[in-house]
């Protein structure tokens, strides 16, 4: 009995284990062994095979180029927008388009466009409508490398490559959303053109890790109240290149106000620009910025009144341009509330301020910690306070002070005895600078 049990149970396992080698051998391939490229959704798509239009690959879609393939996604998408791969046309490759993707579309829907590394050569702006994001695949300027956008050769001057929404946004109201492009390069071609225009888009509108290349216009120009509370603009590289003439800028900032700043933000010009950034509106910080190649690396109300504007961690540098100042504030415009902090030459004969409104600039020491100007007082200048010994200052020590000083400036000596020795100021004594107790 011992014998017979022993031997149904081997052949128990033997049944078992050859239906299982069977099913095994029928299923070769299990689901999560799968590997291979993204199935393309199209027409002819076997019967049974549910096409998403939430993601939709542009590989094998209608287009004579890769911008009118983009076209034809974008017209697939439903009203609630989707996610547009073109990385798989034909990467790493020179690519020529005839017209927008947007050409012939009416009401684009919202839309994730992943583009190739290479470049694109366009005619004309592209104009993103409402809550479109651009990605690229780097700014390495090289068709292995990144993805960049190229102005042919004839594009019309003083127009954009990119423009951040239009008027068409919002039902006509003229405010847009949502708009973004980063990870990329725009290639102006030596043109006088603007690589980025921002005039109609609001928040959760930003522009990251971009360069802007041979640019002779304006790098990125954000301009008119409808672009407020856009931002930030990060990581921005600008090389306006060897064509750049005295009006080339950077960046310009332009009767915005309350935009969320420029953070991160290289601009070298190998022309004579005269400004690397124009100010001219409030409320923006400027942070973590270097010149190089321009006569003044930010300018402060040269073209209109600059309020509540903050500026810190920039410095100068020798570029191939004779850059003069690092900061230069306009006396032509009212400029107030503004605070500069940590500026920095960077290199011998730049100076880091040169404010018009004050009879001791420009400052010419190598940094200058702080320099605040404040508001109006009176009739006879504003408020400003400044941790430079070349300006009128308040100074703070141990005991009292002595040596030059600025007609004006102040000193707390905190190791003062009496009323006639903790506070001393800077006047004319028999002609002279000189430090009076009182």
């Amino acid at each position: 009995m011992r014998i017979m049990k022993a031997s149904v149970y081997k052949s128990v396992l033997f049944t078992s284990l050859a239906i299982l080698a069977g099913w095994f051998s029928a299923s070769p391939i299990r689901a999560f062994a799968q590997a291979g490229d993204n199935a393309i959704c199209t027409a002819s798509t076997p019967a049974g095979i549910k096409c998403s239009a939430s993601f939709i690959d542009v590989t094998a879609l209608a287009g004579a180029d890769i911008c009118a393939k983009i076209g034809t996604a974008i017209a697939l998408l439903p009203a609630v927008g989707g996610v547009i791969d073109a990385r798989g046309a034909n990467p790493g490759t020179n690519q020529t388009c005839a017209n927008s993707p947007w050409n012939g579309i009416t009401t684009p829907p919202p839309a994730y466009i992943y583009l190739p590394t290479g470049s694109i050569t366009i005619p004309a702006t592209w104009v993103l409508p409402d809550r479109t994001r651009i990605f690229g695949e780097g700014r390495g300027g090289t068709n292995t490398s990144g993805t960049t956008i190229v102005a042919a050769s004839g594009f019309t001057a003083s127009t954009p490559i990119i423009e951040m929404g239009s008027s068409a946004c919002e039902s006509n109201t003229g405010i847009c959303f949502g708009i973004s492009v980063q990870d990329l390069m725009l290639d102006g071609n030596n043109q006088n053109v603007v690589g980025i225009l921002n005039s109609h888009s609001q928040e959760q509108t930003y522009v990251e890790r971009v360069s802007l290349h041979d640019i002779t216009g304006t790098g990125l120009e954000i301009s008119g109240s409808q672009a407020q509370n856009s931002g930030p603009y990060s990581d921005l590289a600008i090389s306006p290149g060897s064509s750049a003439v005295a009006g080339t800028v950077c960046v310009q900032i332009l009767s915005v106000g309350d935009t969320r700043g420029i953070h991160g933000l290289s601009c070298t010009a190998d022309g004579t620009p005269n400004a690397g950034v124009l100010i001219d509106s409030n409320n923006n910080t400027i942070e973590d910025a270097h010149f190089e190649g321009v006569v003044d690396g930010i300018r402060v109300g040269s073209n209109a009144a600059a309020t509540a504007n903050v500026i810190l961690n920039v410095t100068g540098g020798s570029g191939a341009g004779p850059m003069t100042n690092v900061v230069h504030v306009y006396s032509t415009n009212v400029v107030d509330d503004l605070v500069l902090s940590a500026i920095h030459q960077g290199s011998s004969g730049i100076d880091p301020i040169r404010d018009d409104t004050s009879a001791d600039s420009p400052l010419t020491e190598a940094s200058v910690a702080l320099y605040v100007i404040g508001r109006p007082v009176g009739t006879n200048g504003v408020s400003r306070f400044t941790t430079s010994p070349n300006s009128v200052n308040w100074g703070v020590g141990g005991s009292a002070p002595t040596g030059s000083c600025k007609v004006g400036s102040l000193f707390s000596n905190t190791g003062g005895s009496g009323a006639t020795t903790t506070l001393y100021l800077c006047a004319l004594v028999s002609g002279s600078p000189a430090w009076v107790a009182h």
